[in-house]
């Protein structure tokens, strides 16, 4: 079992210098201080280091806040931004290997294209799903849903 929160904070730490230089903040909202979750801790690191990589490539500069929360059967992570959020008709093939989104929305073209396609491999073999989404007000979000 690994804290939700201390992997999170993890998340947050490692790509907090690098949001610095893009002008963007990370932020952590509504985690419950006890969540837990049985799951390899360093596979599991890379899915919302995945998802906040991504969120700082298209939505920089902005905030990306990271959250967690109980539902019936495990819990959700949320990783959301204030970007322009995702093609519409897009939610799906963002996940497939090698999809790089609208160039014109970013200026910062490095990334293989692989990043969200081994999130979502990873979110799979711990049973759990990852979807895409646009949020109403702005910005994408990414929903990781883990049975306990």
């Amino acid at each position: 079992e690994i804290s939700v929160l201390a992997l999170l904070e993890r998340t947050v730490e490692t790509f907090s210098t690098r949001a610095a230089q893009l002008g963007s903040t990370l932020e952590i909202t509504e985690v419950p201080e006890n969540l837990s979750i049985s799951v390899d801790p360093e596979q599991m690191m890379r899915v919302p280091s995945n998802l906040v990589d991504n969120a700082l490539r298209y939505a920089s500069p902005g905030k990306v806040e990271l959250g967690a929360r109980n539902i019936d059967d495990g819990i959700v992570l949320r990783v959301h931004d204030d970007g322009p959020g995702l093609e519409a008709g897009k939610l799906e093939q963002v996940f497939e290997r090698f999809y790089r989104g609208d160039s014109s929305r970013t200026s910062r073209k490095e990334g293989s294209g692989l990043g969200l396609a081994i999130a979502r491999a990873i979110t799979e073999a711990h049973g759990g799903q990852l979807e895409a989404n646009n949020r109403e007000s702005s910005g994408a979000e990414f929903l990781v849903n883990l049975t306990s």
